[in-house]
């Protein structure tokens, strides 16, 4: 193996997870028994002919998720109905909007079953917080934490659904990593990205009703991890942060050398691309538009960018900038591995690196 120059080195580590399974091998992906979470399916009314009951499937990391579902978990749940409205593409199609349809919180999946029309198709977005009950913060009228709060619009009770009926098109803040930690009272963007929680998020962008009464969304772990290793470190301390919260490296107390490692959530979560395959005005043919949407769908399944901020305060409380990237772009379930010297960074203005070679592990360059 070649020898690697920098004083830099990025790792990127595959952050497993391991399912737990159910004895009941019968049973249908995604799905819970009554003996399992103790709480009764609910009894469905009648409905019209035109409109039928959809379930709620889900499956994790591309594994079913058939262990007996813990109460504590809580996943919240966004549903957007595809309507035709009055404007056409340059290719005489008529566009396809997404306009918010319903949303609610759960702790038990088989109270997940939406009503939905016939007529039309649905995309649906799901976050899960394992634990979710006693990690996320609860607010006095009993109600969860993001990303289990509507901001603006009603909350609702656990395991209800909502439908809006005043044309609200905001429900959850379901597209960031802001989950609001049981211990913090805030629930703005700066408060709560880039924190700690376990999150699994994932989506179905085209839903029909008419071809199945299970719509399944799998779910994929949203994580992302940072090693920071200082050298020539012998006062002040180094800060990491992006948009939320930073973490902070004080100096050590014997040696020179400190290293922090963190993981958190990934500031930003896959939800429905802006724009749907059915409007592609801006392409030469549905395909090309088709394929546009898929590799955005990708993308935001598996990458996606925050800014990243390293800087150093002395003992006089004067900072600096080491390292500033308004666009950091990271993979998903990714470790990422940083060692610097503080005197060599200073002296430079900054963290400069050289990755020449790597084997056996993927390595990458911090984005300078």
């Amino acid at each position: 193996m070649k020898k690697i120059t920098s004083i830099i080195t990025i790792l990127v580590l595959s952050v497993g997870f391991v399912a737990c399974t159910s004895t009941e091998d019968t049973k249908p992906k995604g799905q819970t028994s009554r003996e399992e979470t103790n709480q009764d399916t609910p009894q469905l009314p009648e409905i019209s002919p035109d409109s039928t009951w959809v379930s709620l499937g889900i499956t994790l990391e591309e594994e079913p998720l058939t262990k007996a579902s813990s109460l504590n978990d809580l996943y919240a749940v966004q549903v957007y109905q595809m309507v035709p409205v009055d404007r056409t593409t340059t290719l005489g199609d008529k566009y396809i909007a997404n306009l918010s349809y319903a949303y609610g919180y759960f702790d038990d999946l088989s109270k997940a079953v939406f009503k939905m029309s016939k007529s039309y198709t649905y995309a649906v977005i799901v976050a899960y917080i394992p634990n979710g009950k006693n990690v996320l913060y609860k607010y006095s009228d009993g109600h969860y934490g993001n990303p289990c709060s509507s901001i603006y619009f009603k909350d609702g009770s656990l395991n209800e659904i909502i439908y809006p009926t005043d044309g609200s098109e905001y429900m959850y803040m379901i597209q960031f990593g802001s989950s609001q930690a049981k211990d913090n009272k805030e629930w703005g963007l700066s408060n709560t990205l880039w924190n700690s929680i376990e999150r699994y998020q994932g989506f179905v962008e085209k839903f029909d009703p008419k071809e199945s009464s299970t719509v399944n969304v799998d779910l994929y772990r949203r994580m992302i991890g940072f090693r920071i290793t200082v050298s020539d470190f012998e006062k002040g301390s180094v800060s990491i942060k992006g948009d939320g919260i930073t973490y902070t490296i004080d100096a050590p107390t014997s040696g020179t050398t400190a290293t922090k490692e963190f993981i958190i959530e990934t500031p930003n979560m896959p939800v429905l691309p802006e724009f749907p395959p059915y409007d592609y005005y801006a392409y030469g043919t549905e395909d090309e538009a088709t394929e546009e949407y898929k590799e955005k769908c990708r993308y935001q399944r598996e990458e996606g960018w925050d800014s990243l901020y390293i800087l150093y305060t002395d003992s006089s409380g004067d900072t600096i900038t080491l390292y500033a990237n308004d666009c950091f772009t990271y993979i998903r379930n990714t470790m990422y591995t940083l060692s610097f010297s503080l005197s060599d960074a200073i002296r430079n203005g900054g963290i400069t690196t050289t990755v020449v070679d790597g084997t056996d592990m993927a390595e990458e360059e911090f984005q300078l």
